[in-house]
């Protein structure tokens, strides 16, 4: 009498090649089986792992990941981010915001911040803005103040340089004038300016200056 072959199936994570299943083989990594008696183990579809061998199912990619394979999820870099499980890629951080890297959302941009960008392009912080310029936030670049304006570092607006101020250098705050000169920067004159012939001006900040008295 012919010699009986007992068939066992193979389990869940294996692969049996014959018809009687008489050899089990494991699915390798970022493949899966999730029945029992599978003849072929199934890929891991886009955004989803199974990082060792045997796997009876696959996992998706945690937010602030993504899985360019079907073995490893890494994190988003610097500059990108991912909303969702599941992410096949990272997507950049648009306009006026950023992240550090591993994050499903980026953040804005603050007031009195510019945006740092890597050596790829990529925006991967916020730095203060420079004396002289400003920012109201949600926004890649600082804006210098407008001639008759200075500011600080870090700030959200410029200031307005009073009349009787010297207002030439918009990174410092603005000197007032000595007797004998006068500014107005609100009609164009920003640095301190000596009076014309026939006219005075005895005290210091002043707008104008007056006439001699005869």
């Amino acid at each position: 009498a012919a010699a009986s072959v007992d068939c066992h199936p193979c389990a869940r994570g294996q692969f049996g090649r014959s018809e009687n299943q008489s050899s089990c083989e494991d699915c390798s990594e970022g493949m899966y089986s999730d029945e029992e008696s599978s003849t072929v183990c199934k890929a891991c579809g886009e955004g989803q792992i199974a990082a060792s061998k045997k796997a009876i199912a696959c996992v998706a990619c945690s937010a602030g990941q993504a899985s360019a394979t079907t073995i490893l999820c890494e994190q988003c870099v610097a500059g990108q981010y991912s909303s969702q499980k599941g992410a096949p890629s990272c997507e950049v951080c648009e306009e006026g915001s950023f992240s550090a890297g591993g994050q499903d959302k980026c953040s804005s941009v603050g007031p009195g911040q510019g945006v740092t960008l890597s050596a790829e392009g990529l925006r991967v912080g916020q730095s203060p803005c420079a004396a002289g310029n400003f920012s109201v936030g949600k926004r890649d670049s600082c804006t210098a103040c407008r001639a008759g304006e200075w500011s600080t570092a870090g700030v959200a607006s410029c200031m307005e340089c009073s009349a009787g101020t010297n207002c030439i250098d918009s990174t410092r705050a603005p000197e007032d004038c000595p007797s004998g000169t006068f500014s107005n920067p609100a009609k164009g004159t920003l640095a301190c300016t000596a009076c014309s012939s026939g006219k005075v001006q005895p005290v210091e900040a002043q707008p104008t200056c007056v006439k001699c008295a005869l």
